[in-house]
């Protein structure tokens, strides 16, 4: 592994640099990484990663039942289990045929019922409405708010935990100064406040796409 990650390939950015656009701007030569968006379960589970409340120890058990409150009720309609799947990774929800997670789904989850050789990876307005608007996704924005004013320090403390958490990188001067200006347009530093900074951060493109 360490000499597959030390090669100039695998450390290769997205971002182009003087003259690629111009020479290959489709990238049809890879002069660079492709942009790459993660599958479904990455995104939940990053998702719950940045909230704190993946439970990153905890493995094997019985798999979680899904959450399908969302969907027609039937006789033939499973328990719905927790929103957040107690907080297990992705890997332990259960896989019902007819009964898939919906926010899963959306990113392109594979059909249950056939083999997949490679997944489909689309960009649809769906996926859009989804981070904005799924139960699932304010809870998690309102926990990770919860965590960060839990944590302690200045503002500028605190955003720069949030990207780090949520880009694995620090934070830029620019998005300091946004940060900064988001708190204070949603009424101060207050819980409120944060969960709508830490929504948007969930709904910016660097949250779900490897760069």
């Amino acid at each position: 592994i360490r000499k597959l990650v030390l090669t100039r390939t695998f450390q290769m950015s997205s971002i182009p640099g003087p003259g690629m656009l111009t020479a290959d701007p489709m990238n049809l030569y890879l002069q660079r990484m492709p942009v790459a968006r993660m599958d479904a379960e990455a995104i939940r589970d990053h998702i719950l990663s940045c909230s704190g409340e993946l439970k990153r120890d905890q493995m094997y058990g019985p798999s979680i039942a899904v959450n399908i409150d969302d969907q027609p009720n039937s006789r033939a309609k499973p328990r719905s289990g927790p929103l957040d799947g107690n907080g297990r990774r992705s890997v332990y929800l259960e896989m019902r045929r007819n009964f898939l997670s919906s926010f899963l789904r959306i990113f392109d989850l594979p059909n249950a019922t056939e083999p997949t050789g490679q997944r489909n990876v689309t960009n649809v307005p769906a996926q859009a409405l989804a981070l904005l608007n799924d139960p699932f996704v304010h809870q998690q924005a309102q926990s990770w708010a919860r965590r960060v004013m839990a944590g302690g320090g200045t503002v500028d403390d605190q955003l720069r935990k949030v990207h780090r958490q949520a880009f694995g990188r620090e934070a830029t001067e620019a998005e300091l100064q946004w940060g900064r200006k988001v708190l204070k347009e949603l009424g101060g530093a207050t819980e409120a406040a944060w969960k709508g900074l830490c929504h948007l951060m969930i709904n910016r493109k660097e949250f779900i796409y490897v760069f």
